[in-house]
């Protein structure tokens, strides 16, 4: 719902209707009202009650202290201090010690369980600038980059030459016994003895291919924001138009690391009367529905509870209310408001439209492997570095010999492209990774098991000594 189309939460009148007070529509008579203490520092403003936040004013009954004249449309739409002269240095914010405690009527207070629920705060009024015409508090608009960053860069540079061969080391019988032995002891229902009796019939090795393609990209994307207004400058339109996003310079980070930005976009800042308390720098306590007590819940608000001695039954006084059946709210201390959390008690917001700059690396690759070994293995695990290639945007590799990452690359390549990003640089690689294909005996039963990279990882899934459930242990 609208900010204008709700009532402020220390304006509207409680109902005693349970798990959780509804506001009525105040229809009552005008009823007259103690004037609260005003800081000196803050502005006086005339004490009428209202039942709108815009619109007639209409005197209404409520159990407050004192209720304040809220501002129509245009002046919480109208920007204020909109020269730096007029600005203050510092506000000085509401201070409960100033403000009379409000005051309920006795045997209406809501229960001391309630189901209250703390209200959610909706956003206030964004002004229109140009350029930044669709930018909203809602969600973040993407804000496409000019043609000519998107043309900048824009032609590859460089080919995926110069490939070297990987140099293969190796591997023994007794080094993939060596591996499979030190595998088993991290299962749980694997034996170790399969892994120590078994003979190492033969060894196969082959080489799988790694292909990473990466794109370090920035998008940039604006919103409003607002926080509370303390005092001091303010960068407004009045000091010149808003720059365009992409016009505002921001430095990446190190390069194929994802980063998020966010700055504050010169020119854009107004000071508003708060939406949230229409400039009073509080609220109606949530909790009591400004009461400032609430009903004993021990006696029910009795005072008295029921105790049972030498089999007599008798009242006696509430140990939790010490007689009195109302307990002091514990959100407001008994105020029965609470501090403002749109201004934090200052009465005025500062808006602003943010600009968030996010750099991503967009990681894509390919492997080809040709054992039967699942092939997704061999993403996590060393190898050799057999080609590397950075460059604004690189092409496709060409000329290798295997065709199916020389069809792969182009593909990748060709897929790499954001229509409202800004490329950086991009980098692809080729790793080499050893498998070896291991083939046993054991117990006349035969089976095999890869050893694969550097740090040489095992793969099984015919081990023969395994047991059924995982609680089992197989010496």
């Amino acid at each position: 719902m609208s900010h204008l189309g709700f009532h402020p939460p220390y304006l509207q009148a409680p109902q005693q209707v349970p798990p959780y007070p509804q506001v009525p529509q105040p229809v009552v008579p005008t009823v007259q009202v103690p004037q609260p203490v005003v800081p000196v520092s803050r502005p006086v403003v005339s004490i009428v009650p209202v039942t709108q936040h815009v619109g007639p004013i209409v005197s209404v009954a409520c159990p407050v202290a004192a209720v304040v004249q809220v501002p129509n449309q245009s002046q919480l739409t109208q920007p204020l201090y909109c020269g730096q002269a007029s600005a203050p240095t510092t506000l000085i914010p509401w201070n409960p010690k100033s403000t009379k405690s409000f005051k309920g009527v006795k045997g209406q207070e809501l229960a001391e369980n309630a189901e209250t629920a703390k209200p959610k705060m909706s956003d206030p009024f964004n002004p229109t600038l140009p350029g930044y015409s669709s930018t909203s508090y809602k969600s973040e608009i993407v804000m496409e980059p000019p043609q000519y960053i998107k043309n900048a860069h824009n032609r590859p540079v460089g080919r995926a030459e110069n490939i070297k061969t990987a140099n293969m080391r190796g591997l023994t019988g007794e080094d993939a016994q060596e591996a499979l032995i030190g595998y088993v002891a991290e299962e749980c229902c694997y034996g170790s003895k399969a892994a120590r009796m078994m003979e190492i019939k033969d060894i196969q090795s082959s080489s799988a291919l790694h292909y990473t393609l990466e794109t370090f990209t920035e998008s940039r994307s604006t919103k409003w924001q607002f926080e509370p207004y303390k005092g001091g400058f303010i960068d407004g339109p009045h000091n010149g138009p808003a720059p365009a996003p992409w016009d505002i310079s921001c430095e990446y980070p190190n390069l194929f690391e994802n980063a998020v930005r966010k700055k504050e976009i010169p020119h854009t800042a107004h000071v508003m009367i708060c939406h949230v308390c229409f400039g009073e720098g509080f609220n109606r306590c949530w909790n009591c529905v400004g009461h400032g007590k609430v009903k004993c819940g021990k006696c029910k608000g009795s005072g008295q509870t029921q105790e049972t001695k030498d089999g007599q039954t008798q009242r006696v006084k509430c140990s939790s209310c010490q007689g009195n059946g109302r307990k002091r709210c514990t959100q407001c201390g008994g105020n029965g408001c609470v501090k403002c959390e749109g201004c934090e008690g200052y009465g005025k917001i500062r808006q602003y439209i943010q600009l968030i700059v996010y750099f991503e690396n967009h990681v894509a690759d390919h492997i080809v492997e040709r054992t039967a070994m699942p092939t997704h293995l061999i993403r996590n695990v060393d190898g050799e570095l057999i080609f590397q290639h950075t460059a604004d945007r690189v092409q496709p590799i060409q000329g290798f010999n295997d065709h199916e990452i020389n069809t792969k690359s182009s593909e990748l390549v060709r897929s790499h492209n954001w229509e409202n990003n800004r490329i950086w640089k991009q980098r692809h690689k080729i790793r080499s990774v050893p498998v070896y294909e291991c083939r046993f005996s054991y117990k006349d039963k035969g089976g095999r098991f890869w050893v694969y990279g550097k740090q040489r990882s095992v793969f099984t899934n015919d081990y023969p000594h395994t047991c059924c459930c995982c609680k089992c242990v197989i010496l």
